[in-house]
């Protein structure tokens, strides 16, 4: 696997015209025998060899999964009761046994996180269900006070108004044409990925 960072990397190499280069990492030496470090996004290595990124691993078997609660406790899926019997049935239904890498799958991308069914779900307090959700909440905030937001909760990325500026662009969009500079009214992009990885 190449690390993202190593991606980063080598397209910078690549936006400036530098060919060969397929591989670029970051090590940094370990004075102390158990260095502290983030096992999310490092890796501790006995030393530099060309061996260090050869695979010899190979595919492991499908593995079919017999009890599809017990494989999500095991596993921490955190797949729900509902989930769970809607993968049996979908088994019965397609006369086999479910593999664990389309149970594993099915938890990622039905989960909170790629869903939100908790923050769209029906907000009950005290036993009184409220008639707005979780998320419509979170939205009439803007709703209320739009301020400088143009658009926000839309394709994981919000806009806010920003400040004039010049543009430098050709005169007609449709044919090729001359440059001119003119004062445009200008939009920031506020991205917030969660899906990809570690910024910094």
């Amino acid at each position: 696997m190449v690390t993202p960072w190593s991606t980063n990397a080598v397209e910078i190499t690549q936006n400036m015209g530098i060919s060969g280069i397929i591989r670029i990492e970051e090590y940094f030496e370990a004075k102390e025998s158990t260095p502290k470090f983030d096992p999310m996004l490092q890796r501790m290595y006995k030393g530099l060899n060309q061996d260090l990124f050869t695979i010899n691993r190979q595919p492991e078997p499908i593995q079919y999964i017999e009890d599809i609660n017990a494989y999500n406790k095991k596993e921490g899926l955190a797949l729900s009761n509902v989930e769970v019997e809607y993968l049996e049935n979908l088994s019965k239904k397609l006369g086999r046994k479910l593999s664990d890498s389309e149970i594993f799958g099915f938890s990622q991308v039905n989960s909170e996180h790629c869903r939100h069914k908790i923050f769209n779900g029906t907000f009950i307090i005290d036993g009184v269900e409220k008639p707005s959700t979780l998320f419509q909440l979170i939205k009439l905030t803007t709703k209320t006070n739009t301020n400088r937001v143009v658009s926000a909760y839309k394709d994981n990325c919000a806009f806010i108004s920003g400040p004039e500026i010049a543009q430098f662009a050709p005169k007609t969009q449709d044919k090729p044409d001359f440059f001119e500079i003119k004062d445009i009214k200008s939009v920031l992009s506020l991205k917030a990925e969660t899906h990809n990885f570690n910024n910094r």
